[in-house]
């Protein structure tokens, strides 16, 4: 099954971010994309204030317009469809993550787990987590969402390695500061994701969200990783970008969306 991991780029404007994320979608489509997956918050960004009544403004709830959207692209286009995004349910706020099918039907609702996506000053009766790690049965074998820092947590990543995915999606928003020393830092930062992906044994579909939001940044970026750690292929960081993969062979594929490879 061809896959498109976008790498997009969020700014302050949402309906922008939306409307540039499914022309993203249905470029990765033309180019023969059978499954589709984008980042953590894709299309608002992770902007999370502290401040309730900032931040229910930015989420919405599963069923709201920006997933409807998702979910009939993905039924127009006979795809599947994941990506994550600001939940709301009732007054809670949630880090959260939903795969629709072909038919546009969700199959795989996701919250993350760790409490790290906000202040630890923030009240926990508004921002919340979820305690479970679902896993859904595909023509490609059983998929499972972690998001950001649920890959740190050995509570969480035990919990996923006893459900057995065969594929991973690890959706994340990581900045990197100071910029000066971004490529060095990075470097040696990613050895430790390799490590962590490792633990799941289970490929690894990757994907960092690029924003140039002030105070909530990130570098993008997009990797395809197998069982054992091992990079297969990526996409640049800094860049809005479409990794196109094949997750039945693991063998590269490149088109017109400027795929490369590149040295980590």
């Amino acid at each position: 099954m061809r896959t498109a991991i976008i790498s997009n780029l969020v700014t302050k404007d949402i309906p922008k971010n939306q409307k540039k994320l499914l022309s993203l979608a249905a470029q990765g489509i033309e180019e023969g994309a059978e499954f589709v997956l984008f980042p953590e918050a894709a299309a608002t960004g992770l902007v999370n204030t502290g401040n309730p009544n900032s931040d229910y403004k930015i989420a919405e709830p599963l069923s709201g317009p920006r997933n409807s959207e998702w979910s009939n692209l993905a039924r127009e286009h006979g795809v599947y469809f994941g990506a994550g995004f600001l939940e709301i349910d009732g007054k809670c706020i949630f880090d959260s993550a939903a795969l629709y099918n072909p038919e546009g039907k969700l199959i795989l609702h996701y919250r993350r787990n760790e409490a790290g996506w906000h202040s630890v000053y923030d009240d926990s009766s508004i921002y919340c987590e979820g305690n479970q790690i679902p896993v859904v049965e595909t023509p490609v074998g059983r998929l499972a969402f972690l998001i950001c820092g649920d890959l740190w947590n050995d509570r969480v990543l035990s919990n996923l390695t006893k459900k057995r995915p065969d594929y991973l999606l690890y959706i994340f928003a990581r900045d990197i500061v100071p910029r000066k020393q971004l490529e060095s830092l990075w470097r040696s930062e990613f050895q430790s994701y390799q490590e962590r992906w490792m633990k799941t044994r289970s490929k690894v579909l990757a994907v960092n969200l690029l924003s140039d939001i002030h105070n909530f940044g990130s570098i993008g970026g997009a990797w395809y990783i197998d069982s054992t750690g091992q990079l297969l292929s990526s996409s640049p960081i800094l860049e809005e970008h479409i990794l196109l993969i094949d997750m039945k062979t693991e063998r590269t594929c490149s088109g017109s969306s400027g795929y490369r490879t590149t040295k980590l």
